[in-house]
Protein backbone atom coordinates (compact mmCIF):
# COMPACT_ATOMS: atom_id res chain seq x y z
CA UNK A 1 0.00 0.00 0.00
CA UNK A 2 1.26 3.41 -0.89
CA UNK A 3 1.80 5.40 1.89
CA UNK A 4 3.36 8.89 2.94
CA UNK A 5 6.38 7.65 3.81
CA UNK A 6 6.59 5.62 0.90
CA UNK A 7 6.57 8.28 -1.40
CA UNK A 8 9.05 10.25 0.77
CA UNK A 9 11.35 7.34 0.15
CA UNK A 10 11.32 7.18 -3.33
CA UNK A 11 11.98 10.34 -3.31
CA UNK A 12 14.83 10.21 -0.91
CA UNK A 13 16.09 7.18 -3.42
CA UNK A 14 16.06 9.77 -6.44
CA UNK A 15 17.81 12.62 -3.89
CA UNK A 16 20.86 10.02 -3.02
CA UNK A 17 21.34 9.36 -6.71
CA UNK A 18 21.84 12.93 -7.97
CA UNK A 19 23.84 13.92 -4.71
CA UNK A 20 27.25 12.49 -4.32
CA UNK A 21 28.72 10.53 -1.46
CA UNK A 22 31.26 13.01 -0.64
CA UNK A 23 29.07 15.92 -0.39
CA UNK A 24 26.35 13.70 1.76
CA UNK A 25 29.05 13.09 3.85
CA UNK A 26 29.92 16.92 4.39
CA UNK A 27 26.39 17.74 5.34
CA UNK A 28 25.96 14.58 7.64
CA UNK A 29 23.30 13.29 5.74
CA UNK A 30 21.72 9.73 5.95
CA UNK A 31 18.13 10.13 4.68
CA UNK A 32 15.93 7.28 7.07
CA UNK A 33 14.96 4.23 5.29
CA UNK A 34 10.44 3.81 5.29
CA UNK A 35 10.81 0.91 7.86
CA UNK A 36 13.09 2.65 10.28
CA UNK A 37 10.73 5.78 9.91
CA UNK A 38 7.89 3.82 10.77
CA UNK A 39 9.51 2.25 13.25
CA UNK A 40 9.76 5.91 15.23
CA UNK A 41 6.45 6.93 14.35
CA UNK A 42 5.26 3.90 16.58
CA UNK A 43 7.65 4.76 19.37
CA UNK A 44 5.68 8.84 19.76
CA UNK A 45 3.36 8.77 22.61
CA UNK A 46 -0.18 9.81 21.03
CA UNK A 47 -3.07 11.34 22.66
CA UNK A 48 -5.91 13.12 21.27
CA UNK A 49 -5.79 16.88 20.33
CA UNK A 50 -3.26 19.62 18.92
CA UNK A 51 0.68 18.81 18.91
CA UNK A 52 3.58 20.80 18.40
CA UNK A 53 5.97 19.07 16.05
CA UNK A 54 9.91 19.61 16.23
CA UNK A 55 11.75 18.15 12.95
CA UNK A 56 15.09 19.55 13.20
CA UNK A 57 17.79 18.37 9.99
CA UNK A 58 14.28 17.17 8.40
CA UNK A 59 15.68 16.11 4.74
CA UNK A 60 12.87 15.12 2.95
CA UNK A 61 9.99 15.25 5.28
CA UNK A 62 10.05 11.06 5.82
CA UNK A 63 9.20 11.26 9.79
CA UNK A 64 6.95 13.64 9.50
CA UNK A 65 5.42 11.50 6.77
CA UNK A 66 5.53 8.29 9.06
CA UNK A 67 3.60 10.16 11.51
CA UNK A 68 1.16 11.47 9.39
CA UNK A 69 0.61 7.24 8.43
CA UNK A 70 0.28 6.26 12.36
CA UNK A 71 -2.53 8.67 13.28
CA UNK A 72 -4.25 8.25 9.40
CA UNK A 73 -3.94 4.14 9.88
CA UNK A 74 -4.76 4.54 13.63
CA UNK A 75 -7.84 6.60 13.25
CA UNK A 76 -6.40 9.07 15.60
CA UNK A 77 -7.72 12.56 16.62
CA UNK A 78 -4.41 14.62 16.48
CA UNK A 79 -3.75 17.63 15.18
CA UNK A 80 -0.30 18.69 13.73
CA UNK A 81 1.49 22.09 13.80
CA UNK A 82 5.27 21.26 12.46
CA UNK A 83 8.33 22.91 12.53
CA UNK A 84 11.39 22.04 10.67
CA UNK A 85 14.44 22.46 9.56
CA UNK A 86 16.86 21.77 6.55
CA UNK A 87 19.35 23.80 5.34
CA UNK A 88 20.15 21.86 2.35
CA UNK A 89 18.18 23.77 -0.31
CA UNK A 90 18.68 21.01 -2.72
CA UNK A 91 16.07 18.78 -0.33
CA UNK A 92 13.40 22.51 -0.17
CA UNK A 93 11.40 21.28 -3.19
CA UNK A 94 11.29 18.02 -1.91
CA UNK A 95 10.54 18.35 1.73
CA UNK A 96 7.99 21.04 0.74
CA UNK A 97 6.37 18.12 -1.85
CA UNK A 98 6.23 15.83 1.26
CA UNK A 99 4.61 18.49 4.10
CA UNK A 100 1.69 19.21 0.89
CA UNK A 101 1.05 15.77 0.30
CA UNK A 102 1.06 15.54 4.42
CA UNK A 103 -1.64 18.14 4.99
CA UNK A 104 -4.08 17.18 1.88
CA UNK A 105 -4.02 13.59 3.30
CA UNK A 106 -4.77 14.99 7.32
CA UNK A 107 -6.96 17.53 6.15
CA UNK A 108 -8.90 15.02 3.98
CA UNK A 109 -9.72 13.50 7.33
CA UNK A 110 -10.64 16.64 8.99
CA UNK A 111 -7.19 16.96 10.59
CA UNK A 112 -5.75 20.03 10.86
CA UNK A 113 -1.73 20.21 9.24
CA UNK A 114 -0.24 23.10 9.31
CA UNK A 115 3.60 23.95 8.35
CA UNK A 116 6.83 26.15 8.31
CA UNK A 117 10.20 25.29 6.69
CA UNK A 118 13.03 26.89 8.05
CA UNK A 119 16.07 27.02 5.50
CA UNK A 120 18.49 28.63 8.59
CA UNK A 121 21.10 26.82 10.41
CA UNK A 122 19.45 25.06 13.31
CA UNK A 123 21.80 25.66 15.76
CA UNK A 124 22.78 28.96 14.96
CA UNK A 125 18.81 30.35 14.25
CA UNK A 126 17.85 28.98 18.07
CA UNK A 127 21.19 29.75 19.93
CA UNK A 128 19.01 31.64 22.19
CA UNK A 129 17.42 28.88 23.45
CA UNK A 130 20.56 27.26 24.96
CA UNK A 131 20.67 29.46 27.81
CA UNK A 132 16.83 31.16 27.72
CA UNK A 133 13.88 30.20 28.19
CA UNK A 134 11.42 30.80 24.95
CA UNK A 135 8.05 30.07 25.31
CA UNK A 136 6.91 29.94 21.86
CA UNK A 137 9.14 27.46 21.02
CA UNK A 138 8.00 24.63 23.80
CA UNK A 139 7.39 21.78 21.35
CA UNK A 140 5.37 18.55 22.54
CA UNK A 141 7.50 16.21 20.45
CA UNK A 142 10.81 16.29 18.86
CA UNK A 143 11.73 13.77 15.70
CA UNK A 144 14.76 13.65 14.59
CA UNK A 145 17.61 12.17 12.34
CA UNK A 146 20.00 14.17 12.85
CA UNK A 147 23.34 15.34 11.08
CA UNK A 148 26.27 13.66 11.68
CA UNK A 149 29.64 15.39 11.43
CA UNK A 150 32.37 16.27 13.44
CA UNK A 151 33.31 19.88 13.64
CA UNK A 152 36.57 21.38 15.01
CA UNK A 153 37.36 23.38 17.92
CA UNK A 154 36.91 27.21 16.37
CA UNK A 155 32.93 26.28 15.15
CA UNK A 156 30.69 28.60 16.05
CA UNK A 157 28.64 25.68 17.33
CA UNK A 158 31.43 24.73 19.92
CA UNK A 159 31.11 28.42 21.63
CA UNK A 160 26.92 28.13 21.30
CA UNK A 161 27.17 24.19 22.96
CA UNK A 162 30.34 24.39 25.30
CA UNK A 163 28.57 23.61 27.84
CA UNK A 164 28.10 20.29 26.62
CA UNK A 165 31.46 19.79 24.47
CA UNK A 166 34.54 18.05 25.12
CA UNK A 167 37.44 17.47 22.84
CA UNK A 168 36.28 17.22 19.04
CA UNK A 169 32.63 17.00 18.92
CA UNK A 170 29.74 15.96 16.94
CA UNK A 171 26.93 17.75 15.57
CA UNK A 172 24.17 15.08 16.07
CA UNK A 173 24.60 15.59 20.04
CA UNK A 174 24.49 19.13 19.43
CA UNK A 175 21.01 18.59 17.82
CA UNK A 176 19.83 16.66 20.82
CA UNK A 177 21.41 19.01 23.72
CA UNK A 178 19.27 21.91 21.44
CA UNK A 179 16.52 20.38 20.64
CA UNK A 180 16.01 19.25 24.41
CA UNK A 181 15.74 23.00 25.09
CA UNK A 182 13.49 23.47 22.77
CA UNK A 183 10.94 21.21 24.59
CA UNK A 184 8.41 21.37 26.60
CA UNK A 185 7.85 20.16 30.10
CA UNK A 186 6.01 16.20 30.03
CA UNK A 187 7.41 16.37 26.02
CA UNK A 188 8.80 13.50 24.34
CA UNK A 189 11.96 13.97 22.52
CA UNK A 190 12.59 10.82 19.89
CA UNK A 191 16.02 10.62 18.08
CA UNK A 192 17.67 8.17 15.93
CA UNK A 193 21.65 8.22 16.29
CA UNK A 194 25.30 6.49 16.81
CA UNK A 195 24.92 5.05 19.77
CA UNK A 196 28.46 6.45 20.34
CA UNK A 197 26.96 8.95 23.07
CA UNK A 198 26.12 6.46 25.42
CA UNK A 199 29.84 5.87 26.75
CA UNK A 200 33.13 7.80 26.81
CA UNK A 201 34.13 10.69 28.28
CA UNK A 202 33.71 12.88 25.40
CA UNK A 203 30.44 12.73 25.83
CA UNK A 204 29.99 12.50 29.69
CA UNK A 205 29.36 15.96 29.61
CA UNK A 206 26.38 16.00 27.25
CA UNK A 207 25.17 12.97 29.34
CA UNK A 208 24.89 14.25 32.43
CA UNK A 209 23.14 17.28 31.28
CA UNK A 210 21.00 15.73 28.83
CA UNK A 211 19.34 12.96 31.10
CA UNK A 212 19.32 15.53 33.87
CA UNK A 213 16.38 16.85 31.50
CA UNK A 214 15.17 13.95 29.91
CA UNK A 215 13.40 10.33 31.52
CA UNK A 216 14.24 7.92 29.53
CA UNK A 217 11.59 5.85 28.01
CA UNK A 218 13.31 3.29 25.31
CA UNK A 219 16.33 2.32 23.81
CA UNK A 220 16.12 0.66 20.67
CA UNK A 221 19.76 -0.87 19.12
CA UNK A 222 19.66 -2.30 15.71
CA UNK A 223 22.41 -4.65 15.77
CA UNK A 224 23.46 -4.18 11.84
CA UNK A 225 25.08 -1.51 10.14
CA UNK A 226 23.13 -1.53 6.99
CA UNK A 227 19.53 -0.87 5.64
CA UNK A 228 19.03 1.76 8.56
CA UNK A 229 19.30 4.44 6.04
CA UNK A 230 18.74 4.70 2.42
CA UNK A 231 21.59 3.17 0.04
CA UNK A 232 24.17 3.67 2.85
CA UNK A 233 26.05 1.62 5.10
CA UNK A 234 27.47 3.21 8.64
CA UNK A 235 30.34 2.41 10.55
CA UNK A 236 28.54 2.79 13.82
CA UNK A 237 25.88 0.98 15.71
CA UNK A 238 22.19 2.60 15.56
CA UNK A 239 20.32 3.78 18.56
CA UNK A 240 16.09 4.90 18.34
CA UNK A 241 16.33 7.07 22.09
CA UNK A 242 12.52 7.84 23.54
CA UNK A 243 12.50 10.16 26.51
CA UNK A 244 10.20 12.85 28.70
CA UNK A 245 11.27 15.54 29.71
CA UNK A 246 10.15 15.66 33.38
CA UNK A 247 12.60 14.89 35.90
CA UNK A 248 13.18 10.86 36.83
CA UNK A 249 11.00 8.46 37.53
CA UNK A 250 11.54 5.21 39.09
CA UNK A 251 9.75 3.72 35.57
CA UNK A 252 12.08 1.21 34.42
CA UNK A 253 13.54 1.92 31.18
CA UNK A 254 12.65 -0.54 28.00
CA UNK A 255 15.68 -1.62 25.88
CA UNK A 256 14.74 -3.45 22.95
CA UNK A 257 16.87 -4.57 19.84
CA UNK A 258 16.49 -5.77 16.82
CA UNK A 259 18.86 -6.29 13.40
CA UNK A 260 17.47 -3.88 11.02
CA UNK A 261 14.43 -1.73 10.99
CA UNK A 262 12.74 -4.54 8.86
CA UNK A 263 13.39 -7.11 11.67
CA UNK A 264 11.52 -8.10 14.43
CA UNK A 265 12.30 -7.92 17.69
CA UNK A 266 15.24 -10.04 18.50
CA UNK A 267 14.75 -10.63 22.18
CA UNK A 268 12.00 -9.93 24.57
CA UNK A 269 12.55 -6.54 26.05
CA UNK A 270 14.49 -5.87 29.06
CA UNK A 271 13.29 -3.48 31.09
CA UNK A 272 15.92 -1.54 33.54
CA UNK A 273 15.89 1.07 36.84
CA UNK A 274 17.65 4.11 36.08
CA UNK A 275 20.30 3.03 38.74
CA UNK A 276 21.31 0.14 36.96
CA UNK A 277 21.18 2.31 33.33
CA UNK A 278 23.61 4.86 34.47
CA UNK A 279 26.30 2.59 36.28
CA UNK A 280 29.53 4.12 36.77
CA UNK A 281 31.13 7.13 37.95
CA UNK A 282 31.60 8.71 33.69
CA UNK A 283 27.68 8.47 33.54
CA UNK A 284 27.83 5.50 30.98
CA UNK A 285 24.45 3.81 29.75
CA UNK A 286 24.73 0.02 29.59
CA UNK A 287 22.23 -1.43 27.51
CA UNK A 288 21.32 -4.74 27.56
CA UNK A 289 19.57 -6.52 25.15
CA UNK A 290 19.08 -9.62 26.25
CA UNK A 291 18.69 -12.15 29.67
CA UNK A 292 21.91 -13.39 29.04
CA UNK A 293 23.51 -9.84 28.73
CA UNK A 294 21.59 -8.66 31.96
CA UNK A 295 23.51 -11.82 34.13
CA UNK A 296 26.57 -10.75 32.63
CA UNK A 297 26.03 -6.86 33.55
CA UNK A 298 25.13 -8.21 37.06
CA UNK A 299 28.44 -10.03 37.40
CA UNK A 300 30.74 -7.07 36.49
CA UNK A 301 28.48 -4.66 38.47
CA UNK A 302 29.86 -7.31 41.53
CA UNK A 303 33.15 -6.90 41.04
CA UNK A 304 35.45 -3.80 42.30
CA UNK A 305 38.83 -4.64 40.84
CA UNK A 306 40.08 -2.50 37.88
CA UNK A 307 43.19 -1.88 35.71
CA UNK A 308 44.35 0.97 38.69
CA UNK A 309 43.68 -1.39 41.36
CA UNK A 310 46.30 -3.62 39.94
CA UNK A 311 48.96 -0.59 39.09
CA UNK A 312 48.16 -1.08 35.44
CA UNK A 313 46.93 1.66 33.16
CA UNK A 314 46.70 1.81 29.25
CA UNK A 315 48.18 3.78 26.40
CA UNK A 316 47.99 4.37 22.43
CA UNK A 317 51.13 3.84 20.49
CA UNK A 318 53.19 6.91 20.27
CA UNK A 319 54.22 6.77 17.04
CA UNK A 320 52.09 8.13 14.62
CA UNK A 321 53.33 7.47 10.86
CA UNK A 322 52.40 10.41 9.07
CA UNK A 323 54.12 12.46 11.56
CA UNK A 324 56.88 9.93 12.44
CA UNK A 325 57.94 9.18 8.49
CA UNK A 326 61.30 10.40 9.66
CA UNK A 327 62.24 7.93 12.23
CA UNK A 328 60.06 5.00 10.72
CA UNK A 329 62.52 2.27 8.25
CA UNK A 330 62.98 -1.03 7.53
CA UNK A 331 63.04 -3.01 10.53
CA UNK A 332 66.92 -3.81 11.07
CA UNK A 333 68.16 -5.26 14.52
CA UNK A 334 71.17 -3.54 15.22
CA UNK A 335 69.56 -0.05 14.03
CA UNK A 336 66.31 -0.22 15.08
CA UNK A 337 63.56 -1.09 17.30
CA UNK A 338 60.73 -3.57 16.26
CA UNK A 339 57.34 -0.99 15.32
CA UNK A 340 53.93 -3.03 16.12
CA UNK A 341 51.02 -2.50 14.62
CA UNK A 342 47.89 -4.28 14.36
CA UNK A 343 48.26 -6.96 11.89
CA UNK A 344 50.98 -7.81 14.61
CA UNK A 345 48.61 -8.85 17.31
CA UNK A 346 47.35 -12.17 17.05
CA UNK A 347 45.26 -14.73 19.10
CA UNK A 348 47.05 -14.98 22.23
CA UNK A 349 50.46 -13.87 21.29
CA UNK A 350 51.97 -10.78 19.36
CA UNK A 351 53.92 -12.40 16.06
CA UNK A 352 56.90 -10.04 14.63
CA UNK A 353 59.24 -11.86 12.03
CA UNK A 354 61.93 -10.39 10.83
CA UNK A 355 62.40 -12.32 7.98
CA UNK A 356 58.62 -10.21 6.43
CA UNK A 357 58.26 -6.67 5.66
CA UNK A 358 58.36 -5.34 8.77
CA UNK A 359 59.28 -1.68 9.90
CA UNK A 360 61.30 -0.28 12.81
CA UNK A 361 61.86 2.89 14.71
CA UNK A 362 65.23 4.55 14.82
CA UNK A 363 67.69 3.33 17.97
CA UNK A 364 68.39 7.12 18.38
CA UNK A 365 68.08 10.42 20.92
CA UNK A 366 66.07 11.90 18.58
CA UNK A 367 62.90 9.51 18.51
CA UNK A 368 63.82 8.19 22.02
CA UNK A 369 59.93 9.07 23.16
CA UNK A 370 58.69 6.89 20.41
CA UNK A 371 60.55 3.94 22.20
CA UNK A 372 59.80 1.74 25.18
CA UNK A 373 61.92 -0.25 27.31
CA UNK A 374 61.54 -4.19 26.38
CA UNK A 375 58.60 -5.69 29.11
CA UNK A 376 55.70 -7.56 29.21
CA UNK A 377 52.48 -5.86 27.72
CA UNK A 378 48.98 -6.60 26.65
CA UNK A 379 48.64 -5.00 22.95
CA UNK A 380 45.15 -4.47 22.00
CA UNK A 381 43.79 -3.05 18.38
CA UNK A 382 42.21 0.18 18.98
CA UNK A 383 39.80 -0.73 15.68
CA UNK A 384 38.20 -3.63 14.72
CA UNK A 385 36.66 -5.38 11.55
CA UNK A 386 32.92 -5.16 11.61
CA UNK A 387 32.88 -8.53 10.39
CA UNK A 388 35.01 -9.65 13.65
CA UNK A 389 33.40 -12.12 16.09
CA UNK A 390 34.57 -9.73 19.24
CA UNK A 391 35.37 -6.66 19.05
CA UNK A 392 38.71 -7.06 21.76
CA UNK A 393 41.50 -8.54 19.45
CA UNK A 394 44.45 -8.54 21.88
CA UNK A 395 47.81 -10.28 22.35
CA UNK A 396 50.42 -10.57 25.09
CA UNK A 397 53.71 -9.47 24.57
CA UNK A 398 56.36 -11.59 26.99
CA UNK A 399 59.68 -10.30 26.48
CA UNK A 400 62.16 -12.72 27.15
CA UNK A 401 60.53 -14.62 24.17
CA UNK A 402 61.86 -11.54 21.95
CA UNK A 403 65.54 -10.38 21.80
CA UNK A 404 64.76 -6.25 21.81
CA UNK A 405 65.67 -4.29 24.57
CA UNK A 406 63.75 -1.57 22.88
CA UNK A 407 60.29 -1.80 21.23
CA UNK A 408 57.92 0.66 19.80
CA UNK A 409 53.93 0.60 18.96
CA UNK A 410 51.91 2.51 16.43
CA UNK A 411 49.25 4.92 17.45
CA UNK A 412 46.02 2.41 16.43
CA UNK A 413 47.32 -0.14 19.33
CA UNK A 414 46.40 0.29 22.96
CA UNK A 415 49.18 -0.97 25.46
CA UNK A 416 48.23 -2.09 29.33
CA UNK A 417 51.30 -2.25 31.57
CA UNK A 418 53.09 -1.94 35.35
CA UNK A 419 52.89 1.63 36.17
CA UNK A 420 55.24 0.37 39.15
CA UNK A 421 57.68 -2.16 37.90
CA UNK A 422 56.65 -4.96 35.61
CA UNK A 423 53.36 -7.17 34.76
CA UNK A 424 54.61 -10.93 35.51
CA UNK A 425 54.05 -13.49 32.43
CA UNK A 426 51.17 -14.98 34.96
CA UNK A 427 48.94 -11.74 35.06
CA UNK A 428 49.93 -10.40 31.56
CA UNK A 429 48.58 -14.27 30.49
CA UNK A 430 45.81 -14.10 32.28
CA UNK A 431 44.39 -10.91 31.54
CA UNK A 432 45.15 -11.04 27.91
CA UNK A 433 42.71 -14.13 28.11
CA UNK A 434 40.35 -12.34 30.14
CA UNK A 435 39.74 -9.88 27.77
CA UNK A 436 39.79 -12.01 25.12
CA UNK A 437 37.04 -13.96 26.58
CA UNK A 438 33.32 -13.97 25.09
CA UNK A 439 32.04 -12.68 28.35
CA UNK A 440 34.62 -9.75 28.32
CA UNK A 441 33.14 -8.77 24.62
CA UNK A 442 29.36 -8.98 25.56
CA UNK A 443 29.83 -6.72 28.51
CA UNK A 444 32.12 -4.29 26.22
CA UNK A 445 29.36 -4.44 23.35
CA UNK A 446 26.78 -3.28 25.87
CA UNK A 447 29.15 -0.18 26.52
CA UNK A 448 30.21 -0.05 23.38
CA UNK A 449 28.58 0.65 19.97
CA UNK A 450 31.54 1.39 17.68
CA UNK A 451 34.45 -0.06 16.21
CA UNK A 452 36.84 1.68 17.90
CA UNK A 453 38.25 0.59 21.36
CA UNK A 454 39.34 3.74 23.21
CA UNK A 455 41.37 3.27 25.85
CA UNK A 456 39.22 5.19 28.42
CA UNK A 457 36.73 3.00 28.18
CA UNK A 458 38.81 0.30 29.02
CA UNK A 459 40.30 2.25 31.76
CA UNK A 460 36.11 2.43 33.49
CA UNK A 461 35.45 -1.43 33.33
CA UNK A 462 35.47 -3.60 36.74
CA UNK A 463 37.66 -6.44 36.90
CA UNK A 464 37.38 -10.23 38.63
CA UNK A 465 39.79 -10.90 41.34
CA UNK A 466 43.58 -10.19 40.75
CA UNK A 467 44.16 -13.99 41.73
CA UNK A 468 41.38 -15.31 39.63
CA UNK A 469 43.31 -13.38 36.57
CA UNK A 470 46.63 -14.62 37.87
CA UNK A 471 45.37 -17.68 37.91
CA UNK A 472 44.48 -17.72 34.62
CA UNK A 473 47.58 -17.64 33.93
CA UNK A 474 48.98 -19.79 35.58
CA UNK A 475 47.26 -22.57 33.67
CA UNK A 476 47.88 -20.92 30.76
CA UNK A 477 51.53 -21.49 31.12
CA UNK A 478 51.04 -25.14 32.23
CA UNK A 479 48.98 -25.94 29.60
CA UNK A 480 45.52 -26.82 31.66
CA UNK A 481 43.49 -25.11 29.55
CA UNK A 482 43.65 -22.56 26.79
CA UNK A 483 41.69 -19.84 25.35
CA UNK A 484 38.09 -21.75 25.01
CA UNK A 485 38.39 -22.33 28.38
CA UNK A 486 37.91 -19.06 29.50
CA UNK A 487 34.53 -18.14 29.49
CA UNK A 488 34.21 -21.87 31.91
CA UNK A 489 36.55 -20.46 34.12
CA UNK A 490 34.89 -17.45 34.95
CA UNK A 491 31.19 -18.86 35.23
CA UNK A 492 32.60 -21.74 37.67
CA UNK A 493 33.88 -19.03 39.72
CA UNK A 494 31.69 -16.74 39.65
CA UNK A 495 28.49 -18.07 38.50
CA UNK A 496 27.16 -17.83 41.95
CA UNK A 497 23.22 -17.46 42.03
CA UNK A 498 23.10 -13.98 40.27
CA UNK A 499 20.84 -11.24 42.56
CA UNK A 500 18.36 -10.18 40.57
CA UNK A 501 18.42 -6.60 39.14
CA UNK A 502 15.31 -4.95 39.85
CA UNK A 503 13.23 -5.60 36.51
CA UNK A 504 9.84 -5.50 36.22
Amino acid sequence: MSTLASYAERAAVVLNQDTSRSNKKNKGQYFSSLHLAKKMAGFVVLENGHLKVLDPGSGNGILIAALCDRIIEESLAVHLIVDVYELDTALTSALDQTLTLCQQAMESRGLSFSYRIYTEDFILHNKHAVSQHVKSLNYDLVISNPPYFKVKKDHPYVEIMSDYVFGQANVYFMFMALAEKMTRKHGQVLFVTPRSYCSGVYFKKFRQLFFAAIDPLQFHLFTSRKKIFVDEKVLQETVIFSGIKRESTMTPVKISSSFDPYDKQKHAPIRLLKSVLFQEKNFALKLPTSQRELEVLNMFSGWTNSLHEMDLSISTGPVVTFRHRAYIQPFSFTETAPLLYMRHIKESMVSFNETECNEGVALDSASDKLLLAASNFILIKRFSAKEQKKRIVCSSYIAKHFPYKKISMENHVNYIYKMNGELSEEETLGLAAFLSSMTFDIYFRMNNGNTQVNASDLRAIPLPDEWFLRDIGVKLLNGEVDYTDIDILIYRTYDKVLEEIEVK
